[in-house]
């Protein structure tokens, strides 16, 4: 394996940590095997910058009745920094116990090891500061609207996600450091989960969660990480389940998360992200294929650079549905929802009965100017918020769409007003 000493190294213009370089070129090696799709999170949007300066998407949804969409973005952030160059799990180095049992995170009250002190790398270059995307108060609730209490329609909110009732939490790595399927890694600072067929209760950290065991279930966790990275991670595994947690950086700024729930290498069979309360994130929830329903995603956070989605894929894989999730993008750029065709053809998804307000666009259809016709994309029945923006986003609700691709729908989506909680119809 290469070997890089610890000063930061300028590839394609970004500076990147050795650390996360190995598992850069690792994905630039593979991408011919189709497993590169999300090693960098931002090297789609570097080369796709969502609602770009200047230039207008495919294709912009608009009210019925009321078309106000401007041609220029020039809110829109720029000089995005690389995002997802993750660093790989040590396995070498965490205490593994597979185990095909059900376990709670309390069955080792063992001490922690402190964690080996790790010399500091050298400073990079400060690259040049990006405009700062401006984030929308809340106005008071307003009479017959959803958006001060999403669950009175209905739809997730604080009410009805996150961890349940009564959840007993064990600090990791304070009170335990192990348990069936679990360990704690504490020369990378991390909670490893190589074991299979187990379901990990009530855990509370202050970093990552690393899964690369499957038929996995992670539920009722409380994560308000600090490492700046993502909040559970997962490497090539199999039907894992991340459910009613509770996943958070610190602030919306210098303490926030980039991912809250990342397939890392975009190859994860069928995972699924239910009922989860998420902030403080740049991106909520990032894969192509499996399940993400009943999550409420609010509160963004933002350093320069970042591109900001509430749920996120680069290309279509198999089946991804997204429904009845509450997404809000306090932001003026990028979304609240994405498909995107940054590492190919976006294919089979369905976005669906879901309440989202904010970002650039609120919703991206997947179809990339010039690109491949998107397949069997169906967008319906959703609840757009005026909340933020007059028309959903800053530019609009609906961007990147072309309905001509086999099996597209688009229909049934409202614009709701905040002012008076009346809808009407949007149009594709």
């Amino acid at each position: 394996m290469l070997k890089l000493g610890l000063v930061p190294i300028r590839i394609f213009g970004l500076i990147i940590s050795p650390k996360l370089l190995v598992l850069s070129v690792v994905g630039i090696l593979t991408i011919g095997g189709g497993t590169s799709y999300f090693i960098m999170k931002d090297i789609a949007t570097i080369k796709s910058l969502r609602a770009p300066i200047g230039q207008t998407p495919v294709v912009t949804g608009q009210i019925s009745s009321n078309t106000n969409t401007p041609t220029s973005q020039t809110k829109t952030s720029s000089s995005p920094s690389s995002q997802t160059a993750s660093k790989t799990a040590s396995t070498s180095t965490a205490a593994k116990k597979p185990s095909a049992s059900t376990t709670t995170a309390s069955s080792n009250n063992t001490p922690a090891a402190s964690p080996s002190p790790t010399s500091t790398p050298a400073a990079a270059p400060a690259p040049a500061p990006s405009p700062t995307p401006t984030p929308t108060p809340s106005p008071s609730p307003s009479n017959g609207s959803c958006f001060s209490a999403p669950s009175s329609c209905g739809y997730p909110d604080a009410t009805n996600t996150g961890p349940v009732a009564g959840t007993v939490f064990t600090k990791v790595p304070e009170q335990a450091t192990s348990g069936n399927g679990w360990s704690w890694d504490a020369t990378n600072n991390y909670v490893l989960v190589s074991g299979s067929n187990v379901t990990i209760n009530g855990i509370e950290t202050s970093t990552e969660i690393d899964v690369t065991g499957s038929n996995v279930t992670i539920q009722n966790c409380k994560l308000n990480a600090y490492n700046g990275m993502f909040g559970v991670s997962l490497r090539h595994t199999t039907n894992v389940t991340v459910k009613n947690c509770q996943i958070a950086g610190t602030d919306a700024s210098a303490g926030r998360l980039m991912v809250a729930i990342k397939s890392i290498y975009g190859d994860d069979v069928n995972p699924q992200s239910i009922a989860n309360n998420i902030s403080y994130v740049s991106t909520g929830i990032q894969y192509c294929q499996g399940l993400i329903q009943d999550n409420y995603i609010h509160d963004l956070g933002y350093q320069s650079g970042d591109h900001l989605n509430g749920t996120t894929s680069g290309s279509g894989c198999d089946q991804l549905t997204i429904q009845h999730n509450t997404i809000f993008n306090n932001f003026d750029q990028t979304d609240a929802i994405s498909l995107f065709e940054d590492f190919g053809q976006q294919k089979n998804a369905l976005i669906t009965n879901n309440y989202v307000a904010g970002g650039g666009y609120t919703i991206y259809g997947g179809a990339n100017a010039g690109g491949i016709v998107p397949i069997n994309i169906q967008i319906t029945n959703n609840r757009v918020s005026d909340h933020y923006y007059a028309n959903g986003g800053y530019y609009g609700w609906l961007a990147a769409w072309n309905g001509t691709g086999s099996g597209n729908v688009c229909s049934g989506n409202v614009l709701e007003h905040v002012a008076t909680g009346k809808t009407e119809a949007l149009s594709c």
